[in-house]
């Protein structure tokens, strides 16, 4: 979703410059009729079949410059239609191919309507395509492989399918900015296409039947040739293997989200160290082993830690959370995780005192087999949810548990705890559920 935001941010960010370098033609003293836009846009009203807020019906009408009309901004040299942003406006209808007559077309964004339909070849024309959350179904056009300019592709949350071809790893400007293909039914080789477009940021892939490269259904080692790569997801497919250790030398990752895959291995000791930048680290669900790396402490920039639901054992640092300062979710659950052995306490609690916005901690089903530290009454006042069931805890509930101001769910059933609720309890006002002992 980070991604997602961004992508959304650059195409408003396109927009606005647009409208500022070619200023909309009611401002100008002389209106030139445009037929040949002005008929491809009318074509285009012709295939919207739901207007709910009449903004085609009653704008876009013969009367008026195409460039007085809703969601088009001009070019002011030659009056012809510069960008088309119909976002958001909840219209239904499919694209005709008369779009590609809009020779001058530089911005097209489509986002969260509900146009359904194939995608036409005449696309090609485009440079910044976004036709997020809609109903298109099919494959991509081979035509949108051609698009020599094209700098931005945003098909995702749609109903595509086929393989992501590996053409589109020839688009020379595509390789600066980022691909887009979430939530679709894409099927087939994974980065096939993409390992050669060494400036890439953005890949997110997650939400498809991706199986990596054919037939190991392997995340590629080329992976490591996107020096540039900030951000990679592809959650929610069907990938196997190790992740490359390639992909963990590319230092300005940010973002590694690749739950729920069959992905499997170690992540490397030096984890910690190599990416400076690493802000997400999100592998939950997968068949990924070995110990936690003490590196990960260094990780001073991370905000999300998701390793839930492997096979990690060993003991978790006792300074896991010393320079995580900036931690705000943290969820080590379902793995086999335990506590040092020279210490009766989950002192790595302790260490997590220093991360001011932490708002989730969950550890369940780990065998830790120790007893909470007092210290849990200094975790961080934003902490909202703290969740330890099934962790073998042994002891008391600290009385600094009333110092969580904003705890909301507090969860620690089926351990070894006292069955003494210490009265501090009564300090947590904004506490919507608890559960401390056996069902």
């Amino acid at each position: 979703m980070h991604g997602k935001a961004e992508a959304i941010n650059q195409i408003h960010k396109q927009l606005s410059f647009l409208k500022l370098r070619y200023p909309p033609a009611a401002s100008r003293r002389h209106v030139e009729r445009n037929p040949i836009d002005q008929d491809a846009l009318l074509a285009l009203k012709d295939h919207i079949v739901d207007d709910p807020q009449n903004l085609l019906t009653n704008n876009w009408t013969t009367a008026t410059s195409v460039c007085d009309w809703a969601g088009v901004t001009c070019g002011f040299r030659h009056r012809r239609v510069r960008a088309l942003n119909l976002s958001h406006m909840g219209l239904s209808g499919t694209i005709p191919p008369h779009l590609g007559n809009l020779s001058f077309l530089v911005f097209t964004s489509f986002y969260n309507n509900r146009f359904s339909g194939s995608l036409p070849d005449e696309l090609a024309k485009l440079r910044a395509l976004s036709l997020a959350n809609n109903s298109f179904t099919g494959a991509i056009p081979p035509s949108l492989f051609r698009l020599s300019e094209l700098d931005g592709l945003d098909l995702s949350y749609n109903d595509l399918k086929g393989n992501i071809p590996r053409e589109i790893g020839k688009l020379p400007k595509l390789r600066d900015t980022e691909i887009d293909a979430t939530g679709n039914m894409f099927s087939g080789s994974l980065l096939s296409a993409n390992v050669t477009m060494s400036s890439l940021r953005t890949i997110d892939f997650g939400f498809n039947n991706l199986t990596g490269s054919l037939p190991s259904r392997t995340i590629p080692p080329e992976i490591g040739n996107l020096v540039n790569l900030e951000i990679i997801t592809l959650s929610n497919n069907t990938i196997g293997g190790p992740i490359p250790v390639r992909l963990f030398n590319i230092s300005t990752l940010r973002t590694i989200q690749m739950t729920r895959n069959y992905l499997s291995g170690h992540l490397p000791s030096s984890i910690g160290l190599q990416l400076p930048y690493l802000e997400r680290l999100i592998v939950g669900g997968n068949n990924l082993s070995g110990p936690i790396p003490v590196s990960l402490s260094n990780a001073s920039e991370l905000i999300s830690l998701e390793l839930s639901s492997n096979f990690f054992y060993g003991p978790i640092p006792d300074a896991f959370g010393d320079d995580l300062r900036n931690l705000r979710f943290l969820n080590l659950g379902g793995n086999n995780f335990t506590i040092n052995s020279l210490s009766s306490e989950l002192s790595f609690l302790t260490s997590l005192t220093n991360s001011k916005n932490l708002r989730t901690i969950i550890l369940s089903f780990n065998p830790l087999k120790g007893t909470l530290p007092i210290s849990v009454g200094n975790l961080s006042s934003s902490l909202e949810s703290f969740v330890a069931d099934n962790c073998q805890i042994k002891g008391s509930i600290p009385e600094g548990i009333g110092n969580l101001s904003n705890l909301a769910l507090l969860s620690l059933q089926e351990n070894d705890l006292k069955r003494t609720i210490p009265t501090t309890i009564g300090k947590l006002k904004k506490l919507q559920s608890i559960r401390f002992f056996r069902k």
